[in-house]
């Protein structure tokens, strides 16, 4: 299909009354559907998917939400040069007054002239609200075969529901001869699906002709379409077969997501070849702890689950206390269902809280449920430049290195360690941020891009990606210093006074607007951030730790040498003026081609006023392969999660529009972190299992942690292992190492 030949404008402006509470203040394409998407996705990525590339929205009732959304184009890829998504309200014009859309013809009349613009052959009328996949470029191909003056997509309902929709009467060519809006006796089962492929010039000027027109309604099934049979036009049915549900009521909306847990769906989510694209939004991969019970499900990430699940979807943020059941129901994002509460047959809302012991919807009600919602807020933060510093040559994690940088680490499923200290500085409102890679680059490079995901694509923003002239993480010479020097010039073009860096290998969370506001009011020279620990014998081996006086001054940085059990691990993370940091690294390179930030601090213990700042809450320090693999594990404790997590803390990572993952009726699943874009069947214990992962009937994972793509085969086992991306477990049925010896599965290997 060339560009433009085909141009879509779907028809969104719907106030969906049927669906009360849901769309009092938000338009029915803007309600939330299937774990993690909104009703509208659905004719947009089929637009995406079919190669129809400028698609407009008309909007009109409680379109703000509607509107903002849409225009984010990027979110299914209609942000490329000649494409784009157009948000088309009822707007004035300079010869008459303000005209809402009156129908759904005079919707697509009031923007002629957005269609003319791109002047295509056909145009593509959609509604907004059904739920369904269309390759639209077969529609076409169609209407072209058959010269049609009009092709409108039918599908056969049952014949005793026929009288609910507009029936298309065809002849045996499948030309249409009759139309017959909603009929007490239908004499066909071909329902109208409100998709239409109009040849342009000709809608054009019946268009026109029904503007003029006083007693036309402007709709297109009540006046446009018979008017074209009238005339004798060449109108065709095209038969779609698949799934397709007008979510027209609470309890319709509640079918749809309740269809997602058959095994038989035909709608399929999951299917690589054809995607829908939606807001990926940041949150936690979803926590099933060790204590719930969770079957037949489809959950998405950002929810905790403590309790009992079946046979129910859950929503992008949702919590389940302990002791509390969620049955046959639909729990819409950020909604909070307390201890010991019972939510069956009923559709939640947006943001609802469920109190303690409360009891909603019941077992044998006649319809479902609906129950009202609630809204959230965030906060400010302070400004500096950031830096992001690369892994110093102590640092190696065996096996998992060879592929990538630890930066590039996946990380608890979803996210890659890297994340964590670019969020940390765009949540405390740093928006100019260096990061600086020392060796593979190319897995960093594309999983940051240009920023636009850790919120920091505004004009005044800026993720500069710097690189360092040594290739070899053993080189004695690759230093955190010697990667400065070879990008001197960058650091000497930041205009902001202070600077705050961090390490691209430690995993924690921290305010660095707090941060910088104590040193500023200690007046320090410099403020290093630590964290105490009573396990330095064994851990933090390849980390720095500082000596502290009473008033918490540094008075030296040295290697932890594991002579001590209580420590203050040094987190490579500080703060201080631009302009000594820039001296310093002068000074470093005059001393020793082989000196490191930490040793001309060292040095300067005496000299300069170098403060400590304890951090308090999760901590982790990804040095070798043991770190990795505890890091992950650790976070396995909901409590130890909740340290890193926080609500208005979001930790921004890569989307990947991965489906809410599927729980099959022999999952049994308890105290893991599962990613979305799972099939799960067999059993996952204590374990951490990334983004589309296939864990088959009979298998066990038990205290490992699994990255993207894997494949547990039937009956396999596996326990205390990592198990990298895209391997396949299938035919060795036994992989079990030493729980203070965890093995390593290498990236792509079968076994």
């Amino acid at each position: 299909m060339k560009q433009n030949s085909m141009l879509a404008m779907i028809l969104a402006g719907g106030r969906g009354s049927r669906l009360h509470d849901l769309t009092n203040k938000v338009a029915k394409p803007a309600v939330s559907y299937g774990g993690k998407y909104r009703i509208v996705d659905f004719p947009l990525s089929n637009c995406a998917n079919s190669g129809v590339d400028v698609v407009g929205v008309l909007t009109q009732y409680e379109s703000i939400q509607l509107n903002s959304y849409v225009a984010a184009g990027g979110r299914w890829g209609l942000d490329a040069k000649n494409s784009g998504v157009y948000v088309l309200p009822p707007r004035e014009k300079a010869d008459e007054n303000l005209n809402v859309y009156r129908g759904t013809a005079d919707a697509i009349s009031q923007n002629i002239d957005f269609i003319d613009k791109f002047d295509p052959e056909y145009v593509l009328v959609l509604s907004g609200d059904h739920i369904y996949k269309m390759n639209y470029d077969k529609m076409l191909a169609a209407h072209k075969e058959a010269k049609a003056d009009a092709t409108i997509a039918v599908i056969g309902v049952p014949m005793k529901e026929a009288s609910r929709f507009g029936i298309m009467n065809t002849d045996e060519s499948g030309r249409i001869v009759e139309f017959e809006e909603k009929p007490e006796h239908p004499k066909s089962n071909l329902a109208s699906m409100g998709i239409y492929i109009f040849t342009w010039k000709l809608l054009r000027k019946m268009l026109m002709a029904d503007i003029k027109n006083p007693d036309s309604s402007h709709d297109f099934g009540k006046d446009i379409i018979p008017t074209m049979l009238n005339d004798n036009r060449t109108l065709y049915a095209y038969k779609f077969e698949g799934y397709w549900k007008d979510v027209g009521t609470i309890d319709s909306l509640w079918e749809a997501n309740m269809d997602l847990l058959s095994s038989k769906n035909e709608l399929d989510l999951g299917d690589p070849s054809w995607k829908i694209y939606t807001e990926d939004v940041t949150a936690l991969p979803q926590y099933i702890s060790a204590e719930a019970d969770v079957k037949d499900a489809y959950i998405t990430q950002g929810c905790v689950v403590q309790g009992e699940v079946k046979h129910s979807v859950l929503f992008t943020g949702v919590k389940i206390g302990a002791g509390a059941r969620i049955i046959d129901s639909v729990l819409m994002p950020g909604v909070v269902v307390e201890e010991g509460a019972v939510v069956q047959r009923a559709l939640v809302a947006d943001g609802v809280r469920i109190g303690k012991g409360a009891v909603v919807g019941a077992a044998d009600s006649e319809h479902i449920e609906l129950v009202a919602k609630r809204v959230k807020g965030q906060n400010n933060m302070y400004k500096a430049f950031g830096i992001v510093s690369s892994s110093g040559r102590n640092i190696y994690v065996d096996g998992m290195q060879d592929y990538r940088p630890i930066g590039a680490f996946s990380f608890l499923g979803r996210y890659r360690v890297i994340d964590f200290p670019i969020s940390n500085m765009t949540n405390s409102n740093i928006e100019r941020i260096q990061v600086y890679i020392n060796n593979k680059p190319r897995s960093v490079v594309e999983h940051l891009g240009t920023g636009r995901l850790y919120n920091i694509n505004s004009k005044s923003g800026k993720l500069q990606l710097l690189f360092s002239e040594h290739n070899n993480d053993n080189d004695i010479y690759n230093t955190d210093i010697s990667c400065y020097l070879d990008n001197m010039e960058s650091l000497s073009r930041m205009n902001h006074p202070y600077v705050v860096i961090a390490p691209s290998y430690m995993v924690y969370s921290i305010d660095f607007d707090q941060f910088l506001h104590t040193h500023i009011e200690s007046g320090a020279d410099v403020t290093l951030l630590y964290h105490a620990v009573d396990n330095a014998k064994e851990a933090y081996l390849t980390c720095n730790v500082l000596g502290l006086n009473r008033q918490k001054g540094v008075e030296s940085i040295e290697p932890n040498h594991g002579n001590k059990k209580n420590q203050y691990v040094y987190m490579d993370t500080c703060v201080m003026k631009t302009e000594l940091f820039i001296s310093l690294i002068k000074e470093a390179k005059n001393l020793s081609s082989m000196y490191t930030l930490a040793d001309i601090l060292n040095d300067k213990c005496e000299t300069l006023d170098i403060r400590g700042v304890a951090h308090k809450g999760f901590f982790a320090s990804i040095t070798d392969f043991p770190s990795y693999y505890a890091a992950n594990m650790a976070l396995l404790n909901y409590k130890s999660a909740q340290e890193l997590f926080h609500d208005n803390w979001p930790i921004y990572t890569r989307t990947n529009d991965s489906c809410p993952t599927q729980y099959f009726n022999t999952a049994d699943v308890k105290n893991s972190v599962i990613s979305n874009g799972c099939q799960i069947e067999g059993t996952v214990e204590n374990s951490v299992i990334g983004r589309g992962c296939v864990i088959k009937k009979g298998a066990v994972v038990r205290n490992s942690v699994v990255l993207a793509e894997v494949t547990i085969g039937e009956d396999v086992h596996i326990e205390n292992e990592v198990v990298d991306k895209w391997a396949k477990l299938v035919h060795k049925k036994e992989i079990v190492s030493p729980a203070e010896q965890p093995g390593y599965i290498r990236r792509n290997d079968t076994l």
